[in-house]
């Protein structure tokens, strides 16, 4: 019993780490949030999206997968794919931005349901991060490495949960800190922060251009 719980508890260290970092994905989030906010539908798609892509990455570094990943000439291919969905992600946030009324500023509201299929692959584009692949490699390996006595057939089903539970919890405490801070922020202050966002996710999509096209 001991050993699964060590098992599960390391998961989903694993897990809060990964989701942990201000990057794109919790930027996204803090943009939803803000006023006038996504659907909470919208973006419960997206993070399942956002979990679905970390365990994958994570059961191919566990299932042995490394060499076919480091081979495959994937990590080149998404980085670019990533950067133009960052680059698009950003764009659009200025463009709605700039479409916006001054009555919308006094009275913001919630924006009307999109498609939930779109923001899961919107979770999907942003956790593609080619990065984490490194990263669960190398907690495979640090299993492999500590763990020897732990591991076994059903080890990995039990590391996994633990993962799942991690990223879970994560953007559970997040959005909830983020619907208590958006409501209390002015709708001026709020459409400044969506701003601000947007170009930095411009940034990112041309500094992953930048890196994965040399």
């Amino acid at each position: 019993m001991l050993d699964v719980l060590t098992l599960f508890v390391a998961g989903m260290l694993a897990g809060l780490v990964t989701a942990l970092p201000i990057g794109p994905t919790n930027l996204w989030l803090a943009h939803s949030v803000l006023p006038p906010a996504k659907p909470f539908r919208n973006i419960i798609s997206f993070i399942v999206g956002l979990i679905f892509l970390d365990a994958l990455y994570a059961s191919l570094a566990f299932w042995g997968y490394t060499l076919w990943i480091k081979e495959s000439g994937y990590t080149p291919i998404v980085g670019l794919a990533a950067g133009a969905g960052l680059l698009a992600i950003g764009v659009l946030g200025l463009l709605s931005i700039a479409r916006e009324k001054e009555i919308d500023l006094e009275k913001p509201k919630s924006l009307t349901a999109g498609s939930c299929v779109r923001d899961f692959f919107v979770g999907l584009l942003l956790g593609s991060n080619p990065a984490y692949v490194a990263y669960w490699i190398g907690v495979a390996k640090m299993a492999e490495t500590y763990g020897s006595g732990l591991l076994s057939y059903w080890s990995f089903y039990v590391i996994f949960a633990g993962i799942v539970l991690g990223d879970v919890l994560w953007y559970a405490i997040f959005l909830m800190v983020l619907n208590r801070v958006a409501a209390r922020i002015s709708p001026v202050f709020a459409r400044r922060s969506r701003l601000l966002i947007s170009i930095v996710f411009i940034v990112f999509g041309l500094l992953v251009f930048r890196e994965f096209s040399n």
